[in-house]
């Protein structure tokens, strides 16, 4: 049960994580990137 509840942290936290490096590579390439990405 526990395994259950340690798994969505984890997915929210690699998806954090994910979308904090992706914001930076934007910002460094250029932020139409993201405006184009959504």
């Amino acid at each position: 049960m526990k395994e259950v509840n340690v798994r969505p942290a984890c997915m929210n936290a690699l998806l954090r994580f994910a979308s904090a490096i992706g914001a930076i590579h934007a910002g460094r390439d250029g932020r139409h990137r993201v405006f184009n990405h959504r």
